[in-house]
Protein backbone atom coordinates (compact mmCIF):
# COMPACT_ATOMS: atom_id res chain seq x y z
CA UNK A 1 0.00 0.00 0.00
CA UNK A 2 1.59 3.64 -1.05
CA UNK A 3 1.15 6.80 0.96
CA UNK A 4 -0.76 8.78 -0.77
CA UNK A 5 -3.98 5.31 -0.10
CA UNK A 6 -2.62 6.14 3.34
CA UNK A 7 -2.97 9.41 3.10
CA UNK A 8 -5.84 9.92 0.92
CA UNK A 9 -8.02 7.63 3.38
CA UNK A 10 -6.47 9.28 6.34
CA UNK A 11 -7.43 12.71 4.87
CA UNK A 12 -11.19 11.30 3.73
CA UNK A 13 -11.48 9.80 7.49
CA UNK A 14 -10.19 13.41 9.05
CA UNK A 15 -13.14 15.25 6.65
CA UNK A 16 -16.34 12.72 7.48
CA UNK A 17 -14.74 13.28 11.80
CA UNK A 18 -16.33 16.89 10.65
CA UNK A 19 -19.60 16.23 10.32
CA UNK A 20 -20.50 16.16 14.37
CA UNK A 21 -19.21 19.13 15.13
CA UNK A 22 -20.73 20.42 11.90
CA UNK A 23 -24.21 19.52 12.55
CA UNK A 24 -23.79 20.83 15.86
CA UNK A 25 -23.38 24.30 14.24
CA UNK A 26 -26.07 24.46 12.16
CA UNK A 27 -28.00 23.36 14.65
CA UNK A 28 -27.02 27.05 15.80
CA UNK A 29 -27.76 28.70 12.39
CA UNK A 30 -24.65 29.97 13.16
CA UNK A 31 -23.23 31.37 9.50
CA UNK A 32 -19.62 31.28 10.26
CA UNK A 33 -19.38 27.33 11.80
CA UNK A 34 -21.40 26.28 9.28
CA UNK A 35 -19.44 27.66 6.51
CA UNK A 36 -16.07 26.48 8.26
CA UNK A 37 -17.17 23.10 8.97
CA UNK A 38 -18.63 23.00 5.18
CA UNK A 39 -15.01 23.83 4.10
CA UNK A 40 -13.41 21.65 5.99
CA UNK A 41 -15.48 18.33 4.92
CA UNK A 42 -15.70 19.19 0.88
CA UNK A 43 -11.76 20.24 1.23
CA UNK A 44 -10.60 16.90 3.22
CA UNK A 45 -13.02 15.05 1.52
CA UNK A 46 -11.50 16.36 -1.75
CA UNK A 47 -8.05 16.09 -0.88
CA UNK A 48 -8.51 12.28 -0.25
CA UNK A 49 -10.34 11.35 -2.92
CA UNK A 50 -7.75 13.33 -4.93
CA UNK A 51 -4.93 11.29 -3.64
CA UNK A 52 -6.74 7.91 -4.40
CA UNK A 53 -7.16 8.72 -7.96
CA UNK A 54 -10.36 10.53 -8.64
CA UNK A 55 -9.42 12.53 -11.69
CA UNK A 56 -11.50 15.62 -10.88
CA UNK A 57 -9.40 16.05 -7.98
CA UNK A 58 -6.07 14.82 -8.38
CA UNK A 59 -4.65 17.73 -9.72
CA UNK A 60 -4.79 19.82 -6.97
CA UNK A 61 -5.42 17.71 -4.14
CA UNK A 62 -2.97 20.18 -1.95
CA UNK A 63 -5.26 23.44 -2.52
CA UNK A 64 -8.24 20.83 -1.13
CA UNK A 65 -6.12 20.28 1.81
CA UNK A 66 -5.30 23.34 2.21
CA UNK A 67 -9.16 24.29 1.96
CA UNK A 68 -10.07 21.44 4.59
CA UNK A 69 -7.25 22.57 7.21
CA UNK A 70 -8.69 26.60 7.03
CA UNK A 71 -12.24 25.21 7.96
CA UNK A 72 -10.74 22.65 10.50
CA UNK A 73 -8.73 25.17 11.99
CA UNK A 74 -11.67 28.15 12.34
CA UNK A 75 -13.85 25.17 13.75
Amino acid sequence: MSWRWVAGLALLGHGFAHTLPGMRAAAGFDLLPTAAWAMALVGFSGAGCGLLGARPFAARWDRWAAAGVCGSAFL
